[in-house]
């Protein structure tokens, strides 16, 4: 009881600041509209376990069946504990809170790294805020169901790497190994970070590899045995099935599609090969920039872990740019990366703190981190779509130049907008993407307003568009509204009759 007292006093300002986000969560997690993508993944979950509890072998033809379901399983089994399964209006609110409540469990472990890492609280603490402080992964947090819960993943998977090499013990080892499988799953590319920290492991060890090469068995095993477990589309052909999941990550299937980038929109498979460089730039808040950037010669300097968390950073985008991967959407499949910039960053302030007093130092994070927070509070709930200072906020300017709110979550506040300045009972709407549709789920079914979806422009009495792939050329004449994020509409309805 001592001891747990001694923790909480300790450990009161992390505490105080994860309560108070915990609370938030919980008082704004029904603000957030319902991304384009998520009823792909609970579909998804559901042939996988159709395939585990029926036999229903579509999981094996169906085009999306080599994402694992580690983390939508277990969520959409939740869903039909709770509510029935139609209930669309109660069900994705919940799915927001899931994905978030994981997100801060994904905090929560960051904090501990850093404190694990450097022994220091204060450090921890600026790297918790840091990790939350981000104004897209925020937003994502609540609606992202791929690219969050595989970012949480590898933040845990992390702690357990460095908890294992820190204390060598069979336990740790096997945890680092259940991590690793669950990570795998999640999304392939997870197997990067098990492999580099086994590689590292046997390299500091390489004077003494007996004890050390049975505990990477431990973890090697253990984490086959949960990947394997947890991914039912691994079960009739384990090999063939992953290699074909290893084949489809850099080819992905978008290459007929193409993005918006500094005003041209460019195939998905002919980017330039700065692409994924500059979204991450334009998009992060500056003081990461600049502490990342420091933090790049602390890890050189100091080498170790410090060098295997760069080489983690820098890696996958070297793989993207030599293989000439498939990339779309800014850089949301590549959040993953942005635990390594916060724990490099804090090396970064590390050096910061050997050049200037504490209190300049910590002030200057302090200082470059309110802008992003106003940003969070000025924009809610439309974070998704932050830029940085170093892109123009002009009229128009990011409307014409990037994509911004791709995915349609905002739509639901359009609908909204809609409701209140419509005197119909029933709106008839259709829109440029099938996330106007799915929003519309979020709507209580026979109460007022009475969304009615049409797949035509003549059956419908307004439109709306979120601009993704068509910038102007609306032949309406009426616009009811826009809503806008930085003087560029992520929004716009018309009236059409």
């Amino acid at each position: 009881m001592k001891t747990l007292l001694f923790k909480i006093k300790y450990h009161w300002a992390f505490l105080a600041v994860f309560m108070l986000l915990i609370l938030i969560g919980l008082s704004i997690y029904k603000d957030y509209g319902i991304s384009a993508d998520e009823a792909t993944q609970r579909e998804i979950a559901w042939k996988s376990i159709d395939y585990v509890l029926n036999g229903n072998d579509e999981l094996l033809n169906y085009q999306d069946r080599d994402y694992g379901v580690a983390f939508e399983a277990p969520l959409l089994a939740l869903e039909i504990l709770l509510f029935d399964l139609d209930a669309y209006h109660q069900i994705y609110p919940f799915r927001h809170l899931m994905i978030h409540l994981f997100f801060l469990l994904g905090v929560l472990f960051m904090y501990l790294t850093v404190h694990l890492l450097f022994k220091n609280k204060w450090l921890a603490l600026v790297a918790f805020l840091l990790f939350v402080l981000h104004p897209r992964i925020y937003a994502h947090s609540f609606f992202n169901s791929k690219d969050i819960p595989f970012m949480v993943m590898l933040v845990i998977t992390i702690f357990f790497a460095l908890k294992s090499i820190q204390e060598p013990k069979k336990r740790w080892f096997f945890l680092f190994g259940v991590a690793s499988g669950l990570l795998v799953n999640m999304r392939i590319a997870g197997v990067i970070y098990p492999v580099l920290f086994g590689v590292y492991c046997l390299i500091e060890n390489r004077k003494n590899l007996k004890p050390v090469r049975l505990h990477l068995l431990i973890a090697l095993v253990t984490g086959m045995l949960v990947l394997y477990a947890s991914w039912p589309y691994l079960w009739s052909n384990p090999i063939e099935h992953f290699m074909q999941a290893i084949g489809n990550m850099s080819k992905f299937r978008w290459e007929n599609d193409s993005n918006l980038f500094f005003g041209e929109f460019i195939s998905a498979r002919h980017l330039p090969w700065y692409y994924l460089p500059v979204w991450i730039a334009i998009t992060t808040p500056l003081i990461l920039l600049a502490l990342l950037l420091l933090g790049v010669f602390y890890a050189v300097k100091k080498r170790g872990v410090y060098l295997v968390l760069l080489v983690g950073f820098l890696l996958p985008i070297l793989l993207v740019i030599v293989l000439n991967s498939t990339l779309y959407d800014g850089w949301r499949h590549f959040y993953f990366l942005y635990p390594l910039v916060v724990l490099i960053s804090i090396g970064g302030l590390i050096l910061l703190l050997e050049k200037i007093s504490s209190k300049k130092a910590y002030g200057l994070v302090a200082l470059g981190l309110l802008s992003p927070l106003y940003f969070f509070i000025e924009s809610h709930p439309h974070q998704q779509v932050y830029f940085n200072q170093l892109v123009s906020k002009k009229e128009n300017h990011l409307l014409t130049n990037f994509e911004r709110d791709y995915w349609g979550a905002s739509f639901y506040q359009g609908l909204q907008k809609l409701a209140e300045v419509s005197k119909e009972d029933t709106i008839l709407l259709t829109s440029n993407i099938k996330s106007g549709y799915i929003n519309t789920l979020l709507f209580e079914p026979n109460k007022k307003p009475n969304f009615k979806y049409v797949s035509s422009v003549d059956s419908a009495n307004y439109y709306f568009t979120n601009y993704r792939w068509n910038l102007k050329d609306y032949p309406f004449q009426e616009k009811m509204f826009d809503i806008s994020v930085q003087n560029s509409p992520i929004i716009s309805a018309w009236k059409v009759k």
